[in-house]
């Protein structure tokens, strides 16, 4: 007879799991099981949230006022059991609800940052920070070529402009008709070359500076225009004088609020309604 030490115990033919190298990383939270997950696993808070939401229906009922928008509390006691029903509204929703949510999602919160900080800070960021200077080598050379194209494209319009003069200055010495209204042609045909040529010196900053690799990348300069605050009270004062909308400026909620709420705190700043505001408890 066996020894009992010597027998396997239960689910010993349970196959093993899978090795990391099985797994799809892509695939940790499959989307589409989740809701039906939660409805199996947190229906009974779905079912008191139902009952509650009816008790909201009933309540808000029973203080219906004729001839008035918002339910009305009458009295002291109706005042009270007001309160019981309020705590046990919120009690729902910051005792039992929230602690339920944090549990599913803190996990899954935590693999998204861990996933995040692998992706981005393990693989991205080495990358794009460590090819800033070729990226500002590769700028530099392309906004150089730029400036040359342009005076490149200058100078031939110049050139061409001169041209045109020369020949409009030789068909006014001319003394034949005929070779007047010759040069004439060339002149304005020439002109009208240069009126073309000065358009292409003021071509698109990408068509200036097109570059194509071996590979068959394709770049060029590109225009992107930015801003920085120069004279916040010059901006200030041309929003107050109409000449810029007030969209420009904006106010910093968490400064203003760190004036206004303390009890000691500010209570006149010129553009502000100051005022208490009561929520019961």
């Amino acid at each position: 007879m066996a020894d009992d030490a010597d027998t396997p115990g239960p689910g010993h033919n349970k196959p093993p799991g899978p090795t990391l190298s099985e797994v799809d990383p892509t695939k940790l939270v499959d989307v589409k099981t989740l809701v039906p997950l939660l409805h199996l696993n947190y229906g009974a808070l779905e079912k008191r949230r139902d009952e509650l939401r009816a008790g909201i229906v009933k309540w808000t009922a029973a203080h219906a006022v004729k001839d008035q928008a918002r339910p009305v509390v009458t009295d002291e006691q109706d005042c009270g059991d007001t309160l019981d029903f309020l705590n046990e509204l919120r009690d729902f929703a910051n005792k039992e609800v929230e602690p339920a949510r944090k549990k599913v999602k803190d996990p899954i919160t935590k693999a998204a940052t861990t996933i995040q900080a692998w992706f981005a800070a393990g693989l991205q960021l080495p990358i794009l920070n460590d090819k800033q200077p070729i990226e500002d080598a590769y700028s530099l050379y392309l906004t150089r070529k730029r400036d040359r194209e342009i005076a490149r494209r200058q100078q031939e319009a110049y050139d061409a402009q001169q041209q045109a003069l020369r020949l409009a200055h030789q068909a006014q010495r001319a003394t034949r008709p005929a070779q007047q209204q010759a040069l004439m042609d060339q002149a304005l045909e020439i002109e009208h070359q240069a009126e073309k040529l000065q358009e292409k010196a003021e071509a698109p900053v990408a068509d200036l500076t097109r570059v194509r690799g071996d590979l068959g990348s394709v770049g060029g300069l590109k225009e992107n225009w930015v801003w920085e605050v120069e004279n916040l009270i010059d901006l200030v004062q041309a929003v107050a004088a109409g000449q810029q909308p007030i969209n420009m400026l904006t106010t910093n909620d968490v400064f203003i609020n760190g004036l206004v709420r303390p009890k000691d705190g500010t209570r006149k700043i010129p553009g502000l309604n100051i005022h208490p505001e009561f929520k019961g408890r």
